[in-house]
């Protein structure tokens, strides 16, 4: 039987997914809290690699990970130190872990590049993009997930190594990189699971939509992949409007993404 390992950005959006496995009594997936970012990530799931051992029984002997509130942009955990995986706290019922029967679903929020995806809408990505380079994610996982997400759109994403705030840089992006939405995570997960021979997919919500900007939290990202509360809130405060509308959105991202993670555990799709 499968084993499904989710990654999801720490903070908001992790416990988003949450609450939706806090649904289901029986068994649920492993749910790793990540960090923002390409490099912060890689680096993550690295050191998380080397403290597998073949087969694992006991994941909730993982370093637990203290994350922060639910409000605003959805990424606010504090630091990652040392950066190890976060399980669920329901996340009881685990069976053995095992590479050899695992697959990989990297789930979170993200922005839209172009008009045809809105706030709330739940999107699948065929492929990730990065500086030109192309993962392809697993068709068959895919077909499996589309089947059970009826109202899912099928997506070409983009990751970017720092916060695309401006819709006409978002603009810029579709016509550019031929993408339809972008987050900062999916292909340094993709790149680093397919090399391994897993199967790799990526679901995401939309949380902030091509025609308007939002704040631009650059500075708020610290290396390490986590969020500084003090550049945040200025970030922010600093632009009200921007920032409104960009909660607002967080807020619709997440009630949906938490009600995709209860339909996947309704499937049984997830279920390990």
């Amino acid at each position: 039987m499968m084993n499904t390992v989710i990654l999801v950005p720490q903070g908001a959006e992790y416990k988003a997914v949450c609450r939706g496995l806090r649904q289901n009594t029986g068994s649920i997936p492993r749910v790793l809290a990540i960090p923002v970012g390409m490099q912060p990530l890689t680096k993550y799931l690295q050191q998380w690699d080397k403290q597998q051992s073949p087969v694992s029984s006991s994941p909730t002997q993982n370093c637990h990970v203290e994350l922060a509130g639910e409000q605003g942009a959805g990424r606010k955990g504090e630091n990652l130190s040392p950066p190890l995986p976060a399980p669920c706290p329901e996340a009881s019922h685990h069976t053995k872990f095992s590479w050899q029967t695992t697959r990989v679903l990297v789930m979170g929020l993200c922005g839209s590049l172009r008009q045809n995806y809105a706030v709330g809408d739940a999107v699948l990505y065929q492929s990730c993009t990065y500086q030109g380079r192309v993962q392809e994610c697993d068709r068959p996982l895919m077909t499996q997930l589309s089947a059970a997400l009826p109202k899912v759109s099928l997506v070409k994403g983009l990751t970017s190594d720092r916060v695309i705030w401006s819709a006409t840089k978002k603009s810029s992006l579709a016509a550019t990189s031929n993408c339809d939405v972008v987050d900062m995570e999916s292909f340094a997960a993709l790149q680093f699971f397919q090399a391994m021979g897993i199967e790799v997919a990526v679901l995401r919500v939309v949380s902030d939509d091509s025609l308007h900007d939002i704040p631009d939290l650059s500075a708020a990202i610290s290396t390490d992949g986590s969020l500084q509360a003090l550049p945040l809130a200025w970030g922010l405060i600093s632009q009200p409007i921007a920032a409104t509308r960009l909660i607002r959105g967080s807020l619709q991202g997440l009630k949906v993404l938490e009600k995709v993670t209860q339909a996947l555990l309704d499937s049984n799709l997830i279920n390990t």
